[in-house]
């Protein structure tokens, strides 16, 4: 009779502990590897030939470097998910502090029509504001949105921002009808603020002349490309009016740092600002989602 566990025993109760309680799919390379030394040492035993523990040995140590292989992907993999959700979740962040932005310059709009007798342009304003709200609303949920949303955005903006102007100005948006551009995922919000400061900083302070701003979106290979632009008094008539006290927009900050952090920190160089003999340029390249 046998008095107690033999050494041969006990690689097979580890083999079912590991079996029955280890949750990784690690313990497959562990058990197989454990099964092949094993399987080697008793063939040493029994025919008294040390290859067989060699052989075994090797195919162990095999067995045993693929499987911390497949447990350093599996570490990689988790976390680039969890850099993965932390960027969403400060992508979110950023647009979120945008939106009140927004909101502000509208409901600021609003009490001025309102307070100077402009009901019936009150009325309109307000009818344009609520729908951008709901647009926003609808799509608060999604960091990202398909650029024809973006462009359904984008269009009630420059609604509001005509009303707001009282129709001083114009716009038009070039979208190529022929392709599958509308599909593209974007970043929510992402064009406005290019469009605002145009609006703002260009169009608002010329005197004369006609005032419009082009919005065009372009398929390229790798990414997408908007251009922005506008006829307004360019970039240094607009420096030396706005003088010493000028402080950067804060939607404009605000994007240009959710696009360092969409690109990546190595392709910074995603915004090109031309002045042009009549007004601004900036081309905005956005990578395909």
């Amino acid at each position: 009779m046998r008095s107690g566990i033999l050494w041969p025993d006990l690689p097979f109760f580890g083999i079912g502990y590991l079996w029955f309680v280890y949750p990784s799919k690690l313990k497959y390379f562990v058990i197989a590897g454990t099964l092949v030394f094993t399987s080697g040492a008793l063939m040493t035993m029994f025919f008294l030939k040390l290859d067989y523990m060699i052989a075994g040995s090797a195919i162990e140590s095999t067995i045993f470097a693929l499987g911390l292989s497949y447990k350093i992907k599996s570490i990689n993999l988790q976390k680039q998910s969890a850099e993965k959700e932390a960027f969403q979740t400060k992508l979110g962040a950023l647009r979120a502090q945008i939106n009140p932005h927004f909101i502000f310059n509208s409901l600021s709009s609003i009490q001025h029509l309102i307070s100077s007798g402009q009901r019936e342009a009150a009325l309109t304003y307000l009818t344009k504001f609520s729908k951008f709200v709901r647009q926003v609303l609808e799509n608060s949920i999604d960091v990202h949105v398909t650029l024809e949303k973006e462009v359904e955005l984008l269009k009630v903006y420059l609604d509001l921002e005509s009303l707001r102007f009282d129709h001083t100005f114009s716009y038009q948006i070039d979208f190529p009808e022929d392709s599958n551009l509308s599909y593209q995922e974007v970043p929510m919000l992402i064009v406005q603020p290019f469009v605002e400061n145009a609006i703002k900083h260009g169009l608002m302070p010329k005197e004369s002349g006609e005032r419009k701003v082009w919005i065009r979106f372009f398929d390229r290979a790798d990414h997408l490309l908007c251009e922005v632009e506008d006829n307004g008094i360019g970039r240094k008539a607009s420096a030396a009016a706005k003088g010493t006290i000028h402080r950067p927009s804060r939607g404009m900050v605000l994007t240009e740092e959710r696009l360092k952090m969409i690109n990546g920190v190595e392709n910074q160089a995603q915004i090109l600002i031309e002045d042009l003999h009549e007004g601004t340029k900036i081309s905005i390249k956005l990578p395909k989602l």
